[in-house]
């Protein structure tokens, strides 16, 4: 079962301020997305 890949908007990584840790601006979902793409792509490697 594949799921399509959410497009995000780029422009939200640019606007957070330098003093903030990168992954600040990113809501919980967000972090969710990434883990669960990152665990799919070990798993298939």
């Amino acid at each position: 079962m594949k799921t399509e890949l959410r497009k995000k908007p780029a422009a939200r990584a640019a606007v957070s301020p330098t003093n903030v840790e990168p992954l600040d601006f990113l809501t919980a979902d967000d972090k969710t997305w990434m883990l669960q793409k990152t665990a799919e792509k070990v798993y298939w490697s």
